[in-house]
């Protein structure tokens, strides 16, 4: 971005160098400091975009690794072990590239997956909450309600009725 810049820099320092006109010493003191200047500039910003790359990358591994194991009983600690990193840095990261916590992230993921379940099987809401890894019905119908403002049960009648209308207008 500034090679263009600090390359005209260089040339001007090269021409007064050669010509040692009066000052010619303070103009190339002058210009290569402003060299240095961008170059530093340069640098920063270079870090800057590694840096969110790097956090951008670590979110994804974090999302993928959440969405390959949702089903399982997940910790925070049980994600931040299989990545190799700290869990309060797994979190920061993840919540400031998804703008959720990575528990968030799994709770919607698998409201999202039994939500399709209740539609599309005929499984009783029990199975569904185990197949989403939760043991305790009631927790899993308590969570499920207020994520979605209806419980598993209304969920799935009032959408088979939608689904009904659907298949048959």
């Amino acid at each position: 971005q500034y090679s263009d810049q600090i390359g005209s820099y260089f040339s001007h320092i090269f021409e007064e160098s050669s010509l040692k006109g009066d000052g010619f010493e303070i103009i190339c003191q002058g210009l290569l400091t402003s060299s240095i200047a961008l170059i530093h500039r340069a640098i920063k910003l270079q870090n800057f975009k590694n840096e969110t790359q790097d956090s951008n990358s670590l979110a994804f591994r974090i999302k993928e690794f959440i969405d390959k194991n949702y089903k399982k009983n997940l910790k925070l600690e049980d994600i931040a072990d299989a990545l190799f990193i700290n869990k309060y840095y797994l979190s920061h990261v993840f919540k400031e590239q998804m703008q959720m916590t990575p528990i968030n992230y799994l709770i919607n993921r698998r409201i999202g997956e039994a939500k399709n379940l209740l539609v599309s099987t005929e499984l009783k809401i029990g199975e569904i909450a185990r197949i989403m890894g939760y043991d305790n019905t009631n927790y899993f119908t308590l969570l499920f309600k207020k994520m979605t403002g209806e419980t598993p049960r209304q969920f799935k009648e009032n959408h088979k009725k939608n689904l009904y209308y659907l298949k048959n207008p």
